[in-house]
């Protein structure tokens, strides 16, 4: 086990119970590039040292209460799953002796827990006696931090009951989606302590099972760094003529997509969807009952910035598009990304109405950008390696993504179908291969993060694959197998069906697979697999149900999920895959259908 993860801190005994979360959620963090950070009571710090093992050494430095502080401490994973440390302190401007920051993981069961007991480190004595003055003098802070990274405190126990003939163990994928998708975990939103939280547990299931670690060294978490733009204040579209005006602001009136930091020009008002657009160019364009395509032609045309009305749909997401940031995350490590498409602004109808009068006066936007937020999320990686002289270089890639939508305006968003239960698949193909001997190929399971923001997880995992990519003969990414297709009972489906062989050939070993009956929706680039397809792997999707009622809903909970056919899923799926990791066959491309 590692210290690597965000750990949320519980208790802090020394304290008063409000202390801990007194300015935000208390937490201690290590990540896999041998730094971190923690915020509790009115104390944040920089931690320097550590790494992916079960003990580390650190310094930090940061402040308390506004004053300048600084420290070393430690942090050791005990027998038993939990995390004791202690972290000396002192204010940088006055030096002293420091005393101690003791915390650790709370135990599954709140009830088993027990104040930590002093541990000592390397001959560095005991700790000195409580201390808490402030302002320049030393802290002392016992905590104790239950695993958001490691998730412990509700992690089931998959071998309880597990049968041991290889078959599927209903309790255990049960056990999976309750952890993942009950309230714990808030949704796994991309990039927050939640999903940290999901993609330690999911490392944690895999080491039960013992299946070891996937990338180099043997880690499980692959840390992914993002950058996601932001606007600076809200984003605001002022309209003048004589001495009128009228500012529209970004998510109360108008919602602007992909708008330049600043942009002006004189105002065309156009409700005629047969007047030439030869007037648009280097013009605000407001298009009034036009269709939303006429946009386009206007900026094709070469206006400067085109408004049109919101409709229902828009209207209906107006939040969440408000909430949307003003360019795509970049990942670290990948090509840059950029959006393709031209900006425009929606525009609610009553506000529109006001603009008619503005024809022919002049229009500024202003939307400067702020400081980007930074986010880390994790892919999850475990292998299985096989009997085979070259059974890595042959290998199979079973996977799934983890994350969800989070909570939004106070609601979680739990994700249960999408997609914890193609997770809770995957962690029970590596509970069932991870039984008995080997088979001839090596298998990896991986578990992306941050899919619904874009695949970002596993643009960084090709980017820099911890595995050959011409070493991959296939991979299924598993999603959202947890509501049956009135349309096809009892059956799955596989993306890209005739772009490759894999259906078919599945199919033909016992695999209950068939066509996608929704080309229209282009799931095959909607999820991981894509960004493995595009560097030439054989990778292909494996979905029951993909455009359920509670698609991207809040009913999309465990109570709208059904475990029996989760769990004949997974079990129509075992022989097959068993099959494709016994086989001499490598799936190849239809000719021209390679995207």
């Amino acid at each position: 086990m590692s210290v690597l993860g965000k750990w949320r801190i519980t208790e802090m005994p020394d304290y008063e119970d409000d202390f801990a979360d007194m300015m935000e959620p208390a937490y201690i963090l290590f990540d896999d590039h041998g730094s971190g950070e923690f915020a509790f009571g009115c104390v944040t710090g920089q931690i320097f040292g550590g790494g992916d093992t079960d003990a580390v050494e650190f310094h930090w430095s940061g402040n308390d209460e506004m004053d300048e502080a600084q420290g070393h401490g430690w942090a050791e994973i005990q027998p038993h799953g939990s995390l004791e440390g202690q972290t000396a302190s002192m204010a940088a401007t006055k030096p002293t002796s420091s005393p101690a920051v003791g915390f650790l993981q709370q135990p599954a069961s709140p009830s088993a827990y027990a104040r930590p007991v002093p541990h000592q480190r390397h001959g560095a004595g005991p700790p000195p006696a409580p201390v808490k003055s402030r302002g320049g003098g030393r802290l002392r802070a016992g905590f104790v931090a239950a695993a958001v990274g490691l998730a412990a405190m509700f992690a089931p126990q998959l071998t309880v009951g597990a049968p041991r003939d290889g078959g599927v163990c209903a309790a255990c994928v049960k056990a999976t989606m309750q952890a993942l998708a009950g309230d714990e975990l808030r949704g796994r939103k991309c990039g927050g302590a939640d999903e940290n939280a999901a993609a330690r547990y999911l490392a944690d299931a895999l080491a039960r099972e013992h299946i070891a670690g996937g990338l180099p060294g043997g880690a499980y978490l692959q840390a992914v760094r993002l950058e996601t733009p932001a606007y600076a204040a809200a984003p605001t579209l002022t309209f003048t003529i004589g001495g009128e005006s009228v500012t529209l602001t970004h998510g109360r009136e108008i919602v602007l997509a992909n708008p330049p930091p600043a942009a002006e020009g004189d105002v065309v008002v156009m409700s005629d969807p047969n007047a030439s657009l030869d007037v648009v160019q280097g013009k605000v364009v407001v298009l009034e009952g036009l269709a939303a395509p006429r946009w386009a032609l206007a900026v094709r045309a070469g206006a400067a910035f085109v408004l049109t009305e919101a409709p229902q749909g828009v209207l209906a997401r107006w939040g969440d598009l408000a909430a949307r940031a003003p360019g795509p995350t970049q990942v670290e490590g990948t090509p840059p990304r950029s959006t393709q498409q031209p900006p425009m602004a929606f525009v609610r109808p009553e506000a529109l109405a006001q603009l008619a009068g503005f024809a022919g006066g002049h229009a500024r936007l202003s939307a400067p950008l702020g400081e980007p937020v930074m986010r880390t999320t994790y892919n999850v990686l475990g292998a299985r390696h096989g009997k085979a002289a070259d059974a890595d270089r042959q290998a199979v890639l079973l996977s799934a993504h983890y994350d969800h939508l989070g909570v939004r305006n106070g609601v979680i968003f739990h994700g249960a179908n999408d997609d914890a239960s193609g997770s809770a698949a995957v962690v029970e193909f590596a509970r069932m291969l991870g039984q008995g001997p080997s088979h001839k190929r090596t298998v990896y399971f991986a578990f992306f993060g941050c899919e619904e923001e874009g695949e970002l997880g596993a643009r960084r995992f090709m980017a820099d694959p911890p595995i050959a990519v011409d070493d991959l003969v296939a991979n299924l990414e598993f999603e959202m197998i947890g509501v049956d297709d009135p349309m096809r009972p009892g059956f799955l489906m596989l993306t890209g069906w005739d772009r490759t062989d894999l259906g078919p050939t599945l199919q033909a070993h016992g695999a209950k697979i068939g066509p996608d009956l929704y080309p229209e929706q282009n799931f095959f680039q909607r999820s991981d697999n894509f960004q493995l397809a595009l560097r030439g792997v054989v990778a292909q999707t494996i979905s029951a149900w993909p455009v359920t009622p509670t698609y991207h809903a809040p009913t999309d909970d465990l109570a709208h999920v059904d475990l029996d056919l989760m769990t004949r899923t997974i079990d129509s799926m075992a022989g097959p895959v068993a099959w494709l990791l016994d086989a001499d066959y490598r799936p190849a491309w239809t000719p021209g259908k390679r995207p």
